[in-house]
């Protein structure tokens, strides 16, 4: 990294207090490094239902709703009063792949880190629920820095 520039961490949330865990820790690093911070929120888009019950064909997405990105800008909002003296951009991006829209957009905005927590899924629900963590570490060509699950 150019001494000049400063470091850029992506940030990213899904708006539950387990995701939030990595606040703390990545303001840290953004104040002591005179960093600053993307906090990423990825509103998932479905694949569409139609009215037969069925999946609409591969590709077909349901669109996110305004309602459900005013609730992510909001939630966002409440996220920035837990960051003091520290640089913090917003950003919600509507995706149904989560792990690919945040490798994509830390790429395509500059981002030096990516941080994000673990939820800590284990068995069968990492199985039906995957990880976005993980699937972020295999993919992505720029660091990442997973807070995991405090066990206790």
């Amino acid at each position: 990294m150019d001494a000049a520039k400063t470091l850029h961490i992506l940030l990213t949330t899904d708006g539950s207090e387990e995701s939030l865990r990595a606040v703390e820790p990545a303001a840290l690093l953004a104040r002591r490094t005179g960093g600053r911070i993307t906090l990423l929120r990825i509103v998932p888009e479905l694949t569409a239902i139609s009215d037969t019950g069925f999946a609409t064909p591969t590709g077909v997405l349901a669109k996110s709703s305004q309602a459900e990105i005013d609730a992510a800008r909001a939630e966002l909002m409440d996220a920035l009063a837990r960051f003091s003296d520290v640089q913090v951009d917003v950003a919600i991006e509507a995706s149904a792949t989560p792990a690919a829209a945040i490798v994509e957009y830390a790429r395509k905005h500059g981002a030096d880190l990516i941080a994000m927590a673990s939820h800590g899924r284990t068995g069968l629900r990492r199985i039906l629920l995957g990880s976005t963590a993980e699937s972020v570490l295999r993919t992505s060509d720029i660091p990442v820095l997973i807070f995991p699950l405090k066990q206790g």
